[in-house]
């Protein structure tokens, strides 16, 4: 994705801070929804000048082609998961599965259980 979508090089890659790669594929995204949004338009009007207007007499819009926006937003999915937390519709998860789940991070970063200090430097 770096090098193809953002077209940056190995060393800028890896010299981005993960919050500028963060931005910088936020404004991808809105780049490719702009890009959508100008074939929806085409889109729109091939449809409208070819609609019967008896069966539908409404004419299609841009907002008609595009799926990405009748979804609900990240922000949207998340406040329906806390109300439904909240209603107690949410189940507990297996004590099992948070165990192995938790051993499998501890492993993956080398850890031992509990926490980890570090010396501080004077």
């Amino acid at each position: 994705m770096a090098r193809v979508d953002l077209g940056l090089s190995d060393e800028e890659f890896m010299l981005l801070a993960p919050v500028s790669l963060h931005a910088l594929t936020e404004r991808l995204t809105v780049r490719d929804k702009k890009l959508r949004y100008h074939a929806a338009i085409l889109e729109a009007a091939i449809y409208n000048v070819n609609r019967d207007p008896e069966k539908r007499p409404e004419p299609f819009t841009a907002n008609d082609f595009m799926p990405d926006e009748s979804r609900h937003s990240e922000q949207d999915e998340m406040k329906e998961f806390v109300l439904a937390v909240e209603r107690g519709e949410f189940e507990e998860p297996d004590p099992a599965q948070v165990k192995a789940f938790t051993q499998g991070l501890m492993s993956q970063f080398r850890m031992k259980q509990g926490i980890v200090r570090t010396p501080l430097k004077s």
